[in-house]
Parts: C-alpha cells; structure tokens; sequence
C-alpha cells in the first residue's frame, strides 16, 4: 500500500468518533484472472496479498467470492507475513 492509502484510510477513521471503524477489504477480480475486460470494482475469488490496517484498530470486512476458502487464505498471508518478521 502507498502513503496515500495510508493517508486516506487515517482520515476515514478519524471520522467515525470514538466508535471502532470498520473497512472492507477486496481484491480485483480482474488481476487474480488478469484480464482487463473485467470490471476493475470485481471481487477476486481469494487474497493474494495480506490487509494492512496501518496499526489502526479496526474491524476488516474480508470480501471475496469463495467466502471461508479466501478466509483461511488472509489467515495463512497474515501468519506469513508476521512470521516473516520475526
């Protein structure tokens, strides 16, 4: 992710005043099957790469068409990453 998105997603959780934020979180559809024609707002079947919350305390909506697959998918990226910095 850029200093832009990290930009963006601080100021959208500022405005949510004292209540725990909530971001949906998706990957396009048209990369996973790397084909331009598909709508670039398309929800991938699964992840790829793990959700950065930016240390922020939010809750991560995962949105993906194979539901539990590309649930158990973001947990796997997520175990790897943290196990990557260690």
């Amino acid at each position: 992710m850029t200093t832009k998105e990290r930009e963006a997603m601080n100021l959208a959780a500022s405005t949510w005043n004292g209540i725990r934020p909530v971001v949906h979180y998706s990957q396009g559809r048209d990369i996973e099957q790397n084909d331009p024609k598909i709508r670039p707002q398309a929800h991938s079947d699964s992840y790829w790469t793990p959700v950065t919350t930016y240390h922020l305390p939010v809750d991560v909506m995962c949105e993906a068409k194979s539901k539990e697959k590309a649930l158990f998918k973001m947990r796997e990226l997520l175990i790897q990453r943290a196990e990557n910095l260690w």
